[in-house]
């Protein structure tokens, strides 16, 4: 695709967000306030029924994989478009910092920053 051919794409998905900046900081927050350690695989569960809520209603359908000692959340539509094409996002749930930790670190706002752990990697990313 050419640089003008996707630029009226970008504007359009910028204006899609913009529109959406204060659910998209919503669910950024609730997600931020689930623990979710690295060590602890089980605890992302209640992060995946978060996404999966907000997602089914929109037409995907969740499906929880186990592998090893964790689980992944499978996200698909329920219904695909004529173009053929597909894509695939990746992300993760869990965060490096243990259990307890939003007791001494609360999730809080600063004028419009969010901050707090596993806010920028990766719970915000997830709630895009």
């Amino acid at each position: 695709m050419s640089e003008s051919a996707s630029a009226p794409h970008a504007a359009a998905l910028v204006a899609w967000l913009r529109e959406r900046s204060h659910e998209i900081a919503a669910l950024t927050e609730t997600l931020a306030r689930i623990e979710s350690p690295s060590t602890d695989p089980s605890a992302q569960r209640a992060v995946h029924a978060q996404l999966a809520r907000r997602l089914e209603p929109l037409g995907y359908r969740a499906r929880r994989q186990r592998l090893g000692d964790g689980e992944h959340l499978l996200l698909r539509p329920r219904r695909r478009g004529r173009g053929g094409g597909f894509s695939l996002l990746v992300g993760h749930s869990d965060t490096v910092w243990p259990h307890g930790t939003l007791a001494r670190m609360p999730v809080r706002t600063a004028g419009v920053w969010l901050h707090g752990p596993g806010v920028f990697d990766m719970k915000a990313g997830l709630a895009l």
